[in-house]
């Protein structure tokens, strides 16, 4: 038995053997918010765990600032953490 994936961008199936994976994501999300400072960042979070590999996710601001440190302790009471710490290497200081 197969499963059968779809590719980003494509119009064809492909036939994947149970237990393969394809090297790449199936679907690429980016949660984009003012701050990337809470919500985009536990969305990114919560994605990559309940999505898995079939997932190439990542977040992103229009004038980042720091982590929410609620959103930190939140995240932490459900045992995940921020897919990264600080502004991201485009924050401006």
């Amino acid at each position: 038995m197969c499963v059968v994936t779809r590719r980003p961008h494509s119009r064809t199936a492909i036939a994947v053997p149970p237990g393969a994976c394809p090297l790449t994501a199936e679907f690429k999300v980016l949660f984009v918010c003012v701050h990337n400072a809470a919500r985009s960042r536990i969305a990114e979070a919560l994605l990559r765990k309940l999505g898995g590999s079939r997932f190439d996710v990542t977040s992103a601001a229009f004038e980042p600032h720091e982590a929410n440190p609620l959103a930190v302790e939140a995240l932490a009471r459900i045992g995940l953490s921020l897919p990264f710490m600080g502004c991201s290497p485009r924050c401006s200081s």
